[in-house]
């Protein structure tokens, strides 16, 4: 990938303006970037519209419009979120956490040393949910990021509760399999 400093400078400060607004303010700010991406032509707005074309080939179409703007909306809000999620301690940032599910059988794996791969979807705040479960001690898949400037922030924001980020590759599927079998071997047996 081609090197951006000139919109990892303007990403840094984004995300630093976003990190200094309160937990509403962010929320609107992230909105207001998804309809401008719904509106304005751009790359994430040509994708969307392509895969829900793809998906739901039944939709009408001024329903895929309309799935289309509030997709693009909640992308704008993960957008904006990330400024707070990676600028905030981490105790503010999971004091968002409102509910889990599912949690009793992590936990359970955990105490019975089978240890547990987690499947997160790309919705929502799902970088919550990574630091969330990073008091897990939780190594993730990861894929270097496009715009390269930005790995350094990304990474250390990413593991700074204690996760360990390992590259999407048969390597870091290598790094997985340890991490499970490391588990097996803190538990005593029975």
């Amino acid at each position: 990938m081609r090197a951006r400093p000139w919109r990892a400078r303007a990403l840094r400060w984004a995300w630093r303006a976003l990190a200094a607004l309160p937990w509403p303010g962010v929320r609107v700010a992230g909105a207001t970037l998804g309809w401008g991406l719904a509106l304005l032509p751009n790359e994430l707005r040509r994708a969307a519209r392509v895969n829900l074309a793809l998906c739901f080939p039944g939709l009408a179409a001024a329903e895929r419009r309309r799935l289309l703007r509030r997709t693009l909306v909640e992308t704008g809000r993960a957008m904006a979120e990330a400024g707070p999620l990676w600028g905030w301690p981490v105790e503010r940032a999971l004091a968002l956490v409102r509910e889990v599910r599912g949690e009793q059988a992590l936990r359970e794996a955990l105490a019975a040393g089978r240890g547990a791969i987690l499947a997160v979807p790309h919705l929502g705040a799902w970088e919550l949910v990574g630091l969330y479960c990073s008091r897990y001690r939780l190594t993730a898949l990861y894929r270097p990021l496009r715009v390269p400037e930005l790995e350094t922030l990304v990474r250390a924001a990413r593991e700074r509760a204690g996760a360990r980020l390992v590259p999407a590759t048969a390597s870091g599927v290598r790094a997985l399999h340890r991490a499970l079998a490391r588990c097996r071997a803190r538990t005593p047996e029975a």
